[in-house]
């Protein structure tokens, strides 16, 4: 997840997918810390109003609602950015289809996670046709991180184990096909 501050107009944006953000929606009540998208809109669009208001009986609170302040600014410090300048805070959606991109919004959301009023831009126009979500496959199996034995090499008696238990394994499978 990333998390960039616009100079000229002073909103913070990230990113998440569309199906991600109908999951959050969906289970808002039963989520007992905050997501990251909830302290965003909680702290920098918390006087937006909603185009059109869901009616709830009652409020729901998070268990960490309290440390709202301090966990804003774990957020931000992560992306090397301060709290101080951001005036709101806009969530880019979008959907894939295999490895394309098909569909990408912006979103300013209230706190109750729902559009606010003229807070909605579809940006799909600006898409190619062929854009990958996902990076081709890339062979980094000369380094050493991708090796299992990461250039150790084994002493004699953990390769005579390493060779009774093959043996082993081998004998154990052979009387099972005879069984």
């Amino acid at each position: 997840m990333a998390a960039m501050l616009e100079d000229n107009s002073q909103c913070l944006f990230t990113i998440i997918r569309e199906k991600r953000l109908q999951e959050l929606r969906k289970k808002r009540d039963e989520r007992y810390k905050m997501h990251y998208v909830d302290l965003a809109t909680t702290k920098f669009n918390g006087s937006l109003e909603p185009e059109q208001e869901q009616i709830s009986f009652y409020k729901h609170t998070f268990s960490d609602e309290d440390r709202l302040e301090q966990k804003v600014q774990d957020f931000l410090s992560e992306f090397g950015q301060d709290i101080e300048g951001i005036k709101n805070y806009v969530l880019i959606v979008f959907d894939t289809q295999g490895y394309t991109v098909t569909h990408v919004r912006a979103l300013v959301l209230t706190p109750n996670l729902e559009v606010a009023h003229g807070g909605e831009e579809d940006w799909s126009s600006f898409l190619l046709l062929r854009q990958d979500a996902i990076v081709e496959k890339v062979d980094y199996s000369q380094f050493a991180s991708n090796t299992p034995d990461r250039g150790l090499k084994l002493k004699d008696k953990a390769l005579k184990r390493k060779k009774d238990g093959l043996q082993l394994k081998i004998a154990e499978s052979d009387a099972e096909v005879q069984n």
